[in-house]
């Protein structure tokens, strides 16, 4: 008997006032979940309690007061573009 588990990414989160910025995904786990940020191409790894703080099933201002200083978010009311949709509709490869 086999398991399935769906990952799920999702792009320009937000809770209160911040939001992820354009580019910066949220991809869950089963226990852990991972921001990719694909402007600078780093990648976090994060705990479950981050992973509620981000899908907003707990609070936590401070944790998004430290995204903010990481580039990883901004305020709600600066306007961001959606890409996943591109990545997603242009998924040719280019090499230089």
């Amino acid at each position: 008997m086999s398991s399935e588990y769906k990952q799920d990414i999702k792009e320009l989160l937000s809770f209160v006032e911040y939001s992820l910025k354009s580019g910066v995904f949220l991809v869950e786990g089963f226990s852990r979940c991972a921001l990719y940020d694909i402007n600078s191409g780093n990648v976090y790894s994060l705990d479950k309690n981050a992973q509620d703080v981000l899908t907003g099933r707990s609070k936590n201002t401070n944790f998004w007061k430290k995204l903010v200083s990481m580039g990883l978010c901004t305020d709600k009311n600066h306007l961001e573009k959606q890409i996943l949709s591109e990545l997603e509709y242009k998924p040719s490869l280019q090499f230089a």
